[in-house]
């Protein structure tokens, strides 16, 4: 399922044990309403719905942050790197994207659009609409508008549209993986909602109730003497694995978010294996101490053929397989970064598969939340992201003058 390792040991810290107690009993007396909300999630109304786009020649699921980035990384598992999408995520305004998918899309009448804003404000989603819209032939058939609040732009806009409303679950976004926002996408594209949705569940509360599982109170004990004493504040996240990039970004959103407050928090930077040692490794290496690197990686490897090209000169990868090579470039890049005195960790997956995903987003689902108390902010708000959106609309009539400024 999962399998969490430190390069180095690490005494558990009363702070680290101290922050999970409170972070338990928040949820315990519903301050933090988010465990039960994911408790509460109907699997089968999630596939009822998937069922009103099984004749849909594709889905595009408009939204950002995230309502995107989370049901992006659990569709991989069922339509992964270098397989046709039929799922497709869209969230930004960018006009040469949406140019070249105005020229080029031709099954209009195929097309079904999942939009989804738990404010129901969000102007790039709504501008997103906006643009598709008068494309589609049958709209009320076509688009499906995901909100928390018929009473927003997008709720009344649907309404006056005769648009499909579906209730967004009360649970701030970037926590929402778990739950409609990113399962219904997940289950439209062919992933077992069900069973993955079952393992977030129980390793979330296993670990929640015993945080030495996993190393969870470990590898937090880490993480903080790194912040506090060293001043070690950013976050490696070395994705082996071309399907774990979106997983990657899901993380990358909900550290930064939820932790970048009142001159604390850590940044997130996401590294691509083996890709990535061509351009970021020299610097990690042999760059400043300022950074903990997670390796997150799958244990069970695709059985390819061997390679069997008579290579001049020396051929150390004769009748090896591209998983011997991948494997062994990850493990080089890990051990010359513990060798080099950084601090690392693993996270391994078994497979990649709803069990092991689903126990890697609880894992780092669950430490986010316990580093609310530990950097004592609030880590379910965006303050920061509000006033960015509304210095956005104050210059949206006369954007030249805006970028020139």
């Amino acid at each position: 399922m999962l399998t969490v390792s430190l390069s180095t040991s690490h005494n558990i810290s009363h702070e680290a044990i101290s922050s999970l107690e409170k972070t338990r009993e928040k949820i315990t007396t519903g301050e933090i309403p988010h465990l039960s909300v994911y408790q509460g999630i109907d699997i089968n109304r999630i596939l009822g719905l998937a069922e009103l786009f099984k004749d849909a020649e594709e889905v595009w699921v408009l939204g950002t942050g995230g309502s995107r980035f989370g049901g992006e990384a659990l569709c991989a598992l069922a339509q992964p790197i270098g397989t046709p999408q039929r799922v497709r995520f869209f969230s930004n305004v960018d006009p040469w994207v949406f140019q070249e998918l105005l020229k080029n899309t031709t099954n209009w009448g195929k097309i079904k659009l999942l939009v989804i804003s738990k404010s129901g404000n969000t102007t790039e989603t709504l501008s997103q609409l906006g643009q598709l819209l008068p494309y589609l032939p049958d709209a009320h058939e076509q688009v499906f508008c995901l909100t928390e609040n018929p009473e927003s732009v997008l709720g009344i806009f649907a309404k006056e549209k005769n648009l499909q409303l579906i209730p967004h679950d009360p649970i701030g976004g970037r926590f929402s993986a778990l739950t409609t926002t990113g399962l219904l996408p997940a289950a439209i594209a062919g992933v077992n909602v069900g069973l993955l949705h079952q393992s977030f569940l129980k390793t979330f509360e296993t670990l929640l109730t015993d945080g030495e599982q996993l190393h969870f109170l470990e590898s937090l004990s880490q993480l903080w003497e790194l912040y506090t004493e060293h001043k070690i504040a950013n976050e490696v996240l070395f994705a082996y694995g071309d399907n774990l990039l979106g997983l990657g970004t899901w993380f990358k959103q909900l550290l930064a978010e939820s932790t970048g407050k009142d001159g604390k928090g850590m940044t997130p930077i996401l590294a691509q294996g083996t890709e990535d040692q061509h351009s970021q490794l020299q610097l990690y290496q042999d760059g400043p101490d300022n950074k903990r690197y997670t390796f997150i990686s799958v244990k069970n490897h695709p059985i390819l053929p061997a390679i069997l090209e008579p290579w001049p000169g020396d051929n150390p990868f004769y009748d090896t397989t591209l998983s011997q090579v991948f494997r062994s470039y990850e493990t080089g890049t890990r051990l010359s970064l513990i060798e080099a005195g950084r601090p690392c960790r693993q996270l391994l997956l078994e497979n990649f598969d709803e069990v092991s995903l689903g126990a890697a987003m609880a894992f780092l689902t669950l430490e986010v939340m316990v580093l609310g108390p530990l950097l004592e902010v609030n880590i379910y708000d965006q303050p920061g992201v509000e006033q960015s959106k509304a210095l956005a609309k104050e210059h949206l009539r006369d954007p030249v003058e805006a970028i020139i400024s």
